[in-house]
C-alpha cells in the first residue's frame, strides 16, 4: 500500500478470504510493516494468527498470538484477542484477557481492560494491572513471566 508515492504499508498472509458482500476481508498468518511517511523506513511491524478486517469501516479484530512492535518507540505488545476501532483510532483488549506491553529498557506492564488510543499515543488497563517501571541507571528488569 502506498500514500502519496511512498511505501506505507506491506501487508502478508498465508490464506487471504474476501467477502465483498459483507464488506469482510479475513486474514490468516498475517504479518505486516508499517514505514514511516517520511524516512521510509520501517516503523511498526506485527503479526496475528488471524485478523478480520471490515473493509467498510476500517475495523478490525486480532487473534491468536499477536505481537506488535514500534520500531520507533522501542515498545512491544502481546495478546491472544485485540479489536481495532478504525474511527476512534483505539486498539483494545477484553476485560477476560491479558494484554503485556514492554519497553526496550525492561519496563512491563500487563493486564486485562487493555485501552490504547493511538491519537494520544497512551494505553490504560482497566483491571488485575501488574508490572515493572525501569528508572534511568537501573539494572534492566527481569524476564517478564
Amino acid at each position: 500500500m502506498t500514500e502519496e508515492g511512498s511505501k506505507a504499508l506491506e501487508l502478508k498472509a498465508d490464506l487471504a478470504e474476501s467477502y465483498q458482500a459483507e464488506g469482510l476481508l479475513i486474514l490468516r498468518g498475517v504479518a505486516f510493516t508499517q514505514f514511516d511517511r517520511v524516512t521510509g523506513e520501517a516503523s511498526a511491524r506485527g503479526m496475528a494468527d488471524m485478523a478480520t478486517f471490515h473493509t467498510q469501516t476500517e475495523d478490525a479484530e486480532l487473534s491468536g498470538h499477536i505481537f506488535l512492535s514500534s520500531l520507533t518507540e522501542d515498545t512491544s505488545l502481546e495478546a491472544e484477542s485485540l479489536s481495532w476501532d478504525g474511527k476512534a483510532k483505539l486498539l483494545q483488549g477484553g476485560l477476560d484477557r491479558t494484554v503485556r506491553v514492554r519497553k526496550g529498557d525492561g519496563t512491563w506492564v500487563r493486564g486485562a481492560g487493555f485501552v490504547s488510543d493511538t491519537r494520544r499515543r497512551s494505553f490504560t488497563f482497566r483491571e488485575a494491572v501488574e508490572g515493572r517501571l525501569v528508572v534511568k541507571d537501573e539494572a534492566p528488569a527481569e524476564a517478564l513471566p
